[in-house]
């Protein structure tokens, strides 16, 4: 039975609150805005309060209250029936930090870019006010149609006032959409997914070890554990195995209803483990799979700005080259196809 008291849950928000304010993440509002959160956790107070005096217990308080968040629900019941409040913390933590450090990744790895592109946009601006009207004096003098590369010159020359002022727009929305979380942008990223499946299935494991430690069945681990990371997949898989469990069956490892889980998941909850308890086995789980998602962001932390800056570079330079070079050699072209040179 949990020793757990309201007064624990209600101390345990308060400082949910206070981390809220000094920017560490949680799962309870996107970007971790501290008034919506401090908002949330306030109404979560005044529904579990009533609740407890009403005369529900905790356990009944927490898992038969529709007014709670879904994601804080499940962290709390993991919290309650593991008898350890630190593991709701974790639990409402977890995702959102390894989603704030892919995004802090990324982030560093797009300032040398945006720093390049702001430059060859200054430049750009030059380009069209200084180099396009003498391009476009010279194919007036030699009484020659403009070609394309000059046409395209004359036409971002004409529409300077609009896209001068609508790119920066365009770029501040953007920023202000990707600090907002909107959009899911990171999921573009190469391996994004796999690093966020990875971290999933490294909190299913801690949150599944730890309530079986503390004396609870599999088949009632097991959808609390899964209902944490708020993976459909990985709670459908969870609760076909607890079915299993309830009914003292047992699903083999290649069942379609598993077939969500990694293989060493897979391998952990229903092949023969030995000598080995099965909560060694989902801490060596929990360390694989987020070593396999640390190092997967160490490698973009190198990779991503050297790719980022020479396909930005690379093109900001083609870019340059044809408007320069372009125009002169349409220019000759025609030139010579007007000349007639004597035959010796």
């Amino acid at each position: 039975m949990s020793e757990i008291t309201l007064q624990d849950v209600l101390a345990l928000n308060d400082e949910l609150a206070a981390l809220a304010e000094v920017g560490i993440p949680s799962q309870l509002a996107p970007q971790d805005n501290e008034d919506v959160v401090a908002e949330e956790l306030s109404r979560i107070d005044r529904s579990l309060t009533l609740r407890s005096d009403l005369g529900q217990s905790l356990i009944a308080a927490t898992t038969e209250n529709g007014e709670l968040p879904p994601v804080y629900r499940s962290a709390l019941e993991a919290g309650l029936r593991s008898n350890r409040l630190s593991a709701t913390l974790d639990a409402l933590s977890r995702t959102a930090t390894a989603e704030g450090k892919l995004r802090g990744t990324l982030t560093r790895s797009l300032i040398s870019p945006l720093i390049i592109l702001g430059l060859a946009y200054l430049g750009l601006i030059v380009l069209c006010l200084v180099y396009a009207p003498t391009v476009e004096n010279m194919y007036v003098q030699v009484g020659q149609t403009p070609g394309w590369y000059t046409q395209v010159l004359m036409f971002l020359r004409t529409s300077l006032p609009i896209w001068a002022i609508g790119v920066p727009l365009l770029m501040f929305v953007g920023v202000l959409l990707w600090r907002c979380g909107r959009g899911n942008w990171q999921r573009l990223v190469p391996g994004s997914r796999r690093y966020q499946a990875d971290t999933l299935h490294a909190n299913f494991a801690h949150q599944l070890g730890l309530l079986l430690e503390n004396g609870l069945s599999m088949s009632e681990s097991l959808p609390v554990a899964a209902a944490v990371t708020e993976d459909q997949t990985l709670i459908a898989a969870a609760h076909a195995l607890s079915r299993s469990h309830a009914q003292e069956n047992t699903l083999p490892a290649d069942s379609q209803h598993l077939r969500p889980l990694p293989p060493l998941l897979r391998w952990a909850l229903t092949g023969d483990l030995g000598e080995q308890s099965l909560p060694e086995i989902l801490l060596f789980a929990e360390m694989t799979y987020r070593s396999r998602a640390q190092h997967r962001a160490a490698t973009w932390r190198v990779v991503l700005p050297t790719a980022i800056g020479v396909t930005v570079g690379g093109l900001i330079v083609l870019a340059y080259g044809l408007c320069l070079f372009g125009p002169f050699s349409q220019l000759l072209e025609g030139l010579a196809a007007r000349t007639t040179f004597p035959n010796f």
